[in-house]
């Protein structure tokens, strides 16, 4: 089987002092083969673009976080625009919005949001975004983007009905480790309501490490267990969830080159 992790923060401070070479490895083993590295501000564009460039079967995106939406200076996104003409640039992210942590004023949030889709509009790009307690006003956001834009809600953790609403939107609904925890009974039944199709593999390491590694460091070798997890919920086989979110992936971020 083959898998891919669509959201993997390969450029995290967590990953400092590892070998990236060597977390590849890893990953190959467990048939990992192919990593989208979404970045959260320019300088972390610049990496993830380094790394992409040493590692023929990882890509990479350019964004602001909504994180550091507060951060957010006009030079940056003009470099983070020139660094979205390299090949390996396959979408716009992260972005997004964040309502719980609110580390960002809102209006900046939205004001950064906005920048950044129509960013993705002009260069025909996927966008990989952020949601957290902000559904309503995310989809507000992307609704006038409708038939124009496409990429994923990445790491969801709504409920099952604001995933189908994102779903027809045309847009990829991406689950991460969460689905392992106990009392994400939410979220698994999210999965279950959308259709395969439109499901993405993520890990969005190095957080949300899924059962049993719950508490470790999270890489994109746990890519598996998410799959199996998606896969029982389904009641699919791993093989066959396997290659349907390969191809999900393929799709959506318009990979040809597998």
């Amino acid at each position: 089987m083959k898998y891919i992790d669509t959201h993997a923060h390969l450029d995290s401070e967590e990953f400092a002092g590892d070998s990236i070479a060597e977390i590849m490895a890893t990953a190959e083993k467990e048939g990992v083969s192919l990593i989208i590295c979404p970045a959260t501000d320019a300088e972390s564009t610049r990496k993830v673009r380094e790394i992409s460039q040493k590692f023929p079967r990882v890509y990479f995106a350019g964004g602001i976080h909504c994180h550091s939406a507060d951060n957010f200076i006009e030079k940056d996104f003009v470099a983070i625009k020139r660094l979205l003409r390299d090949p390996k640039a396959v979408a716009v992210g992260e972005i997004g919005l964040d309502f719980h942590y609110n580390f960002s004023s809102r209006a900046l949030q939205d004001h950064v949001l906005k920048r950044f889709l129509k960013l993705a509009e002009d260069t025909a790009k996927p966008v990989i975004l952020h949601c957290r307690e902000a559904e309503r006003e995310l989809y507000d956001h992307l609704l006038p983007y409708k038939g124009k834009l496409k990429g994923v809600i990445h790491c969801y953790t709504g409920n099952s009905d604001w995933a189908l609403r994102f779903a027809e939107l045309g847009y990829y609904i991406g689950f991460t480790g969460i689905i392992t925890f106990k009392k994400s009974e939410e979220i698994r039944d999210a999965v279950s309501a959308l259709p395969i199709d439109r499901i993405l593999s993520e890990t969005d390491s190095p957080y949300m490490t899924p059962v049993p590694y719950r508490g470790k460091r999270n890489d994109p070798s746990r890519i598996p267990i998410i799959v199996k997890e998606i896969a029982r919920i389904k009641n699919i086989s791993e093989e066959e969830t396997a290659s349907i979110l390969m191809k999900n992936a393929l799709d959506c971020f318009n990979i040809k080159d597998l």
